[in-house]
């Protein structure tokens, strides 16, 4: 991003040049890289999400004074400013997502905290064009994990694409099965992470690849696209 200086003979810009966008904000000027991508604010999924929240923020409401007070209590011992309204809808909207409304819960963590961080990871071919993510650590029943991929077409200019949604596994399971459509040879990235029974996420571990088919250079399937990427 630029920032943007006037003088006497320039004193306003705005607009769209050249696949860059002149803007200004608290009396700054300056380009940014217009964004083509735009989210579309009324898709399904955005729908959902508010009617989530406005759901869970009803249901707030509903809790008893003692609840809510262990809400303000758990809020008060965070870093950031936030209240226990703000934090009983973002932990229960997590958990709606990834593991359905029956995980929902009316009291908050005991104390705050970041989930196990995996550990051993690696993916793995399996059948044509899915794969195999496995795990070494943690093996608790009481962690998800969640599984993230994109697919990388041709050579990658950007690290902005977009992540799918793939699975969620306990723990315990140590593996879990992608299924995609992909083409055989399609270099697929994945990253995880897991979440506890409070919603509380941890971070993504180190992003990892993989393709379906490891096509062989001369005939040597050994060291095909696979194995440079991997």
């Amino acid at each position: 991003m630029a920032i943007v200086q006037y003088s006497g003979l320039v004193n306003r810009i705005g607009g769209k040049l050249a696949g860059s966008v002149f803007s200004s904000t608290k009396g700054i000027a300056y380009i940014k890289r217009h964004n083509a991508n735009v989210t579309d604010h009324r898709s399904s999924r955005q729908l959902d999400i508010r009617q989530i929240i406005s759901d869970l923020a009803g249901e707030y409401y509903s809790l008893s004074d003692t609840q809510k007070e262990l809400w303000n209590s758990y809020a008060s011992m965070l870093s950031e400013p936030v209240s226990g309204i703000n934090c009983f809808i973002a932990l229960n909207q997590k958990l709606i997502y990834y593991l359905g409304l029956s995980k929902k819960r009316t009291s908050p963590p005991l104390t705050p905290g970041t989930p196990t961080h995996l550990s051993g990871l690696s993916a793995s071919p399996s059948g044509t064009s899915d794969f195999i993510i496995s795990w070494t650590s943690p093996a608790l029943s009481t962690l998800t994990i969640i599984i993230n991929y994109r697919p990388m077409f041709g050579i990658e200019r950007t690290t902005s694409q977009q992540w799918h949604f793939g699975a969620t596994a306990a723990s315990s399971e140590l593996s879990k099965v992608i299924l995609t459509d992909y083409d055989l040879s399609t270099l697929v990235k994945f990253k995880c992470r897991t979440i506890n029974e409070y919603g509380i996420l941890s971070p993504w571990s180190h992003v990892f690849s993989q393709s379906a088919l490891n096509a062989g250079i001369y005939g040597q399937p050994g060291y095909g696209y696979a194995f440079y990427n991997a």
